[in-house]
């Protein structure tokens, strides 16, 4: 999950890739977050900002916080947590996709969308393409 969601702190993007959407006249940012009490870290938040030209799906400029102390995390820390990361943001809207979901159950806030997030390396696309391909074609309208 930390490739997928580009939170390898070795490897998280510099500002020279803000730069490029900046020159081509547009906002793409990140911001990476953490809530803590005390020594013991109960949340992360990433934090993406883009300009609504990107955001075709509201999951360019959301919030996404990862619970990691369910237990004990109280639901008043978390809310006020968000509305400071929420500062971030102009607009008067903007998701907060919580994981996990049971943690938002357990604040008496669930009935929202729920997403299902599939993440895959690039350099197994083709393998992927080409096994989808040979299995197409072996249950196709063509097959033997």
């Amino acid at each position: 999950m930390l490739t997928a969601f580009d939170l390898d702190p070795e490897k998280r993007p510099n500002a020279s890739m803000k730069r490029i959407y900046e020159k081509a006249g547009m906002k793409r940012d990140c911001h990476l977050l953490s809530l803590r009490e005390g020594r013991s870290l109960k949340a992360v938040f990433v934090v993406n900002i883009s300009d609504a030209g990107l955001n075709m799906s509201n999951l360019t400029n959301c919030v996404t916080a990862f619970v990691l102390d369910r237990e004990g995390l109280a639901p008043e820390s978390f809310m006020d947590a968000c509305n400071e990361v929420l500062a971030f943001y102009r607009e008067e809207e903007v998701p907060v996709l919580v994981h996990p979901v049971s943690y938002e159950e357990k604040m008496g806030r669930s009935g929202g969308k729920i997403y299902t997030l599939w993440a895959f390396s690039i350099q197994y696309l083709d393998l992927y393409l080409d096994y989808i391909s040979r299995l197409t074609k072996r249950h196709g309208p063509h097959a033997d």
